[in-house]
């Protein structure tokens, strides 16, 4: 059986109609009907037949190409290996994309950016092919299409988040085991008292509160007496020692350098109750510190009731009374610690550590714990001592050191020096006068220079504490390239004038700068597509949650400066059409013809 020519299927009526609209493209001369003539006569619409034309014209022209062109033809794969070998790549990048969590703002925004791209460039495109290529839910894509799935941010520039420094690293060397000195086993009840201020804010109106703590018995009664005011005073600080030591004479009192608890009231009133005063020196975190952790403590339990209460105050402006602040301070305070003791488990700590010491060991603990508190103070009562022996002062020992000893060591000693260089002098009538005089001013001096340092101290932490927080803020901008793209449109859509109908400066400011940062960092982490592709996405997504503030002008002129910020990064190329067929390499018969084939073999 053999076959013709003739055999091969004759073209339809739609074929034919869209060649005559292919060739009206080229040669309308050539027709002797119009497209829209031949179209009815046929039955179809011209618009359609308009569509099919522009897109079977690319096709034909390579069809014809390749079957035109002249030479051996270049090997080309087969069309049906090429595309079962790209459906199987295809089937394993959707199951590999079912694994992906699209919640992730950066996938989302690429999603709905390659999604708005895709459909304006093929518009056979579907959601469902898309969706299905990505194992992405359709109703997903359609919710992130239609509702903003984050909450509009606001217009100004989000809040900084608090930024902590972080702990240098560890060396690889074991730490050794601190030493335990506020352990239950090395401090004993009823030997040591501690106190300190504290403060609260109650109804809206700032507080005082003033407490004492036995240190060694903290285990029964986390404080033993408090008072609550919005002053700190000596009366205060004598009233809460006293009602702490109730009848326990020969206890010592550590508290810090305070001008309530230095004052000479307050030292007057230790003595007649048979305390020994032991202030710590300034700067000491571990002078005071159960008495500071038991701050802490009952602060953060009364945190929720005391904002509570001072947004009552803010709704009510009557609540806020200082006498009833006091008195619902104190009650809250009181049944707080009350609570807190009921379940705390440091009686059962306690009795652990203790269990097992006798009586001469529990002696031994508080001598050495009365012994370290003292430390400082001894330090100074022998100096002064040893200075009173030596200049022969007018006062007694015993009110020379009274009067002195709360001045701290480097006072005295400068004090001690100055003097030192002066006793040449026959004017100074009374050497202790003179030198009560000088420890004076060496302390004025002394309070200028600490002010001073504090004040330095606290620049350097706040400079330290900003400085951190840009790094962070940097740290996490650079991690998050997407979500800092967000934060400067919205930037520029605080910047857009409604009344003008333009940007303020025309965008120029911080939140451009932002946007060249973010999209800068997405062409690194991302490329070039996937760059477009979340850019649209979260540009689409900020035009809906502000359009009301921008409306369509709005809208227009920030995706504008967005396009012309990544045509800066990535340079558009026009779309270039295919390159021409590559020349022959096979040269045309222009010479002399071949040798002829060579004659049959002669016979022998």
């Amino acid at each position: 059986m053999t076959f013709s020519h003739s055999s091969a299927p004759l073209p339809s009526s739609l074929f034919a109609v869209v060649a005559v609209a292919v060739l009206h493209r080229v040669r309308p001369g050539w027709l002797a009907i119009g497209v829209t003539e031949a179209s009815q006569a046929e039955g179809f619409n011209p618009e359609r037949i308009s569509r099919l034309a522009s897109r079977v014209q690319g096709v034909w022209q390579a069809t014809l190409q390749a079957h035109s062109r002249r030479g051996r033809p270049p090997h080309q794969p087969d069309q049906h290996d090429e595309l079962g070998l790209l459906r199987a790549l295809l089937a394993v990048a959707t199951t590999l994309l079912a694994q992906i969590n699209f919640r992730r703002p950066a996938l989302r925004a690429l999603a709905v950016g390659a999604w708005l791209r895709l459909r304006n460039e093929l518009p056979q495109l579907t959601q469902e092919r898309f969706c299905e290529t990505l194992a992405l839910p359709t109703r997903t894509l359609r919710s992130w299409l239609a509702n903003n799935p984050t909450q509009p941010q606001p217009l100004v520039e989000p809040k900084q988040a608090s930024v902590t420094k972080g702990s240098p690293k560890r060396s690889a060397k074991a730490r050794k085991p601190r030493r335990p000195r506020f352990g239950f086993d090395l401090v004993i009840a009823d030997t040591q008292v501690g106190a300190d201020t504290t403060d609260l804010s109650v109804l809206g109106v700032p507080l005082k509160l003033v407490a004492a703590q036995d240190i060694g018995g903290r285990d029964q009664s986390l404080f033993d007496s408090i008072v609550v005011d919005d002053h700190e005073s000596s009366e205060h600080v004598i009233d809460v020692l006293t009602a702490a030591i109730a009848g326990r004479e020969g206890m010592q009192a550590i508290t810090d350098q305070g001008t309530p608890y230095m004052a000479k009231a307050t030292r007057d009133a230790l003595d007649q109750l048979g305390v020994e005063h032991a202030p710590q020196r300034e700067g000491d975190p571990l002078g005071k510190a159960t008495v500071e952790r038991g701050f802490g403590i009952l602060k953060t339990i009364a945190a929720p009731l005391l904002s509570l209460s001072d947004r009552i105050a803010t709704v009510v402006p009557t609540l806020r009374n200082a006498e009833l602040a006091k008195g619902l301070g104190h009650l809250l305070i009181a049944s707080l610690l009350r609570a807190y003791q009921a379940g705390a488990r440091a009686a059962r700590a306690a009795c652990e550590q203790r269990a097992g010491l006798d009586e001469a060991t529990l002696d031994r603990v508080a001598s050495r714990a009365r012994q370290d508190a003292r430390a400082e103070e001894n330090s100074r009562r022998l100096l002064l001592t040893h200075w009173h022996d030596i200049y022969q002062f007018d006062l007694p020992l015993t009110k020379f050191i009274h009067e002195y000893r709360r001045y701290p060591l480097t006072v005295l000693k400068q004090a001690e020096s100055q003097l030192r260089s002066q006793l040449h002098r026959i004017d100074i009538r009374s050497l202790t006068r003179y030198f009560g005089a000088i420890v004076r001013n060496e302390m004025d001096t002394y309070r200028a220079s600490k002010a001073r340092s504090d004040q330095l101290e606290k620049q350097c932490n706040d400079s330290d504490a900003m400085a951190a927080q840009h790094a962070a803020l940097r740290r996490s901008r650079l991690a998050d390239p997407v979500a800092w793209l967000r934060e400067a449109i919205v930037g520029l859509v605080s910047q857009w004038q409604p009344r003008e109908q333009q940007l303020l400066f025309g965008g120029q400011g911080a939140a451009l700068g932002w946007m060249q940062g973010a999209l800068s960092r997405i062409l690194v982490i991302h490329g070039d597509v996937a760059l477009l592709d979340i850019a649209n996405g979260v540009m689409d997504e900020c035009a809906r949650a502000y359009f009301g503030r921008l409306g369509h002008p709005g809208v227009d002129a920030i995706r504008t400066l967005l396009q012309r910020q990544i045509s800066t990064i990535i340079p558009s190329t026009p779309n270039s059409p295919c390159p021409p067929a590559p020349p022959l390499a096979t040269l045309w018969n222009t010479g002399r013809t071949k040798r002829p084939p060579a004659p049959n073999h002669l016979p022998i």
